[in-house]
């Protein structure tokens, strides 16, 4: 008789745990992670790795996964618990939101990854005087490196926004030399440079920052644009306080064409603006 009742409990305890395993399975959600730059852009191939933070899932690490040409990396069958959710990309800080719950069904979260900060360089081995007069030396000066060039926005005036958050207030950037033209495409620039060198010699703007691009020659397709800006004020209304209305007229154009002459030899920039 105690060997039935001892059976007949084993049984009942095997019937009730199937229904809670299968209550476990059920419990689990899918995490769609997007990943963007600090324009608000997406960023295709950026890795997201998903680790467990409270004691049910501490020990679980979800297999890192790629985001797509949408910038959205999916998790499938992820268990209910607290996780640490990273994304990463070359040319970019790691970013980490040390706490998302996951509940079952969709979860969705955003993360925005800024550009890894400048790496100063500082000319030593030198006499300091001959260091503080050479025009080309590092000592004020920071370099962005390849990835971080490639990391910036295709659009030249995107850029040309980027390159002013990362100068600050009252920069100026340069073209190989010369100010006020359009940024060329990425695929023409060689270096960037961020110059602080505030009180050089060379500097006529003592207290601003510049920003040099240098190009390389021969490289990138023949490519250009213009503008043209004409206000006339026959449809403006006369001012309340004034008896006549006096003559009012703006015209502004902007050109500009750049491209290679010969390959990884020559290549040419005009710009040209007037009103």
């Amino acid at each position: 008789m105690k060997r039935l009742v001892a059976s007949l409990m084993l049984a009942a305890t095997a019937a009730g745990a199937v229904p809670a395993r299968a209550q476990a399975a059920r419990q689990a959600g899918t995490v769609k992670v997007i990943v963007r730059d600090q324009s608000g852009a997406v960023i295709p191939n950026a890795t997201v790795v998903i680790k467990g933070t409270d004691p049910t899932t501490q020990e679980l690490v979800v297999p890192a996964v790629a985001t797509d040409g949408q910038g959205v990396a999916t998790a499938v069958s992820v268990p209910v618990g607290r996780y640490a959710v990273s994304a990463s990309f070359p040319g970019f800080e790691t970013r980490t939101v040390p706490d998302v719950r996951v509940r079952a069904g969709d979860n969705r979260r955003d993360i925005t990854l800024p550009i890894e900060k400048i790496a100063e360089s500082v000319a030593v081995g030198r006499d300091a005087a001959t260091s503080a007069s050479d025009p080309k030396s590092e000592r004020f000066s920071n370099v962005l490196s390849k990835d971080q060039i490639e990391a910036l926005p295709d659009d030249p005036d995107e850029m040309e926004k980027v390159l002013n958050e990362m100068a600050g207030p009252g920069a100026t950037i340069r073209v190989d030399g010369f100010r006020g033209g359009k940024l060329p495409p990425k695929s023409q620039i060689r270096s960037i440079r961020f110059s602080s060198a505030m009180f050089a010699a060379e500097n006529h703007s003592a207290g601003h920052t510049f920003v040099d691009i240098s190009t390389q020659l021969g490289l990138g397709p023949m490519r250009g644009s213009m503008d043209f800006t004409f206000r006339d004020g026959a449809l403006n209304a006369r001012n309340a306080f004034q008896p006549t209305k006096g003559p009012e007229q703006t015209q502004q154009y902007n050109v500009n064409l750049s491209g290679t002459l010969r390959k990884d030899r020559t290549s040419f920039s005009l710009s040209a603006r007037g009103a």
